[in-house]
C-alpha cells in the first residue's frame, strides 16, 4: 500500500526511505535489500599493500612536515583526516594534519598527503637528531579508521638550533 499525500511523512526529508520500505508491503513473501548511503560501503579503494607500507614523515626542519600514504583512492565526498602522534619524554604530542587535495580531474590519484607543523620547529627533535616513536591514525569517515605505527622520520632540510 502506497503512502498517500495525507500521510504525515510525505514531504519530510526521509520520505524516500519510507517509499522504498513500502515497495515490499504488498506481499508477506516479498523482500529486498539496499545499502543506505554512507552505511556499509568503504570510503576508499585500497591496494593489497596499503597496510604493509611504512609511511615516512618528511620534515623540512623549519615549517612543515609531510606524510604520504600510497595505494589508496578515495571515493566521492570523503574528507580524510590524519592524527599524528609523536612520543616525547613528557606527554605525547598530537597534531591534526592538513589534507593536500589532488588536482581536479585527477581520477587516478592513488595517494593521500597530509601536512603537519615541523617537529624540528616545535622542538620535538632530540639532541642526537632522533625523534620518539611516531604513529598516525587515518580517518576516512566516522568509524572507519586505519592506524599506522612506527613511521620513519626523515629530515629533508636543516634542523634549526
Amino acid at each position: 500500500r502506497a503512502v498517500g499525500p495525507e500521510h504525515s511523512v510525505v514531504g519530510q526529508r526521509d520520505a524516500l526511505w519510507v517509499d522504498l520500505a513500502n515497495l515490499t508491503a504488498g506481499s508477506k513473501y516479498a523482500g529486498t535489500s539496499f545499502i543506505l548511503p554512507g552505511h556499509g560501503e568503504l570510503a576508499a579503494e585500497m591496494s593489497d599493500n596499503f597496510f604493509a607500507q611504512t609511511p615516512i614523515l618528511k620534515d623540512d626542519g623549519f615549517t612543515i612536515s609531510e606524510v604520504t600514504l600510497k595505494g589508496i583512492k578515495l571515493l566521492e565526498n570523503v574528507e580524510p583526516e590524519a592524527m599524528l602522534t609523536i612520543e616525547t619524554d613528557g606527554a605525547p604530542f598530537n597534531a591534526l594534519g592538513r589534507w593536500i587535495k589532488p588536482l581536479d580531474g585527477d581520477d587516478e590519484h592513488r595517494e593521500l598527503t597530509f601536512q603537519f607543523d615541523s617537529p624540528a620547529m616545535l622542538g620535538l627533535i632530540r639532541e642526537d637528531g632522533t625523534v620518539g616513536p611516531i604513529s598516525l591514525i587515518l580517518t576516512l569517515k566516522e568509524g572507519e579508521t586505519y592506524p599506522f605505527s612506527d613511521l620513519l622520520y626523515m629530515a629533508t632540510g636543516g634542523i634549526p638550533n
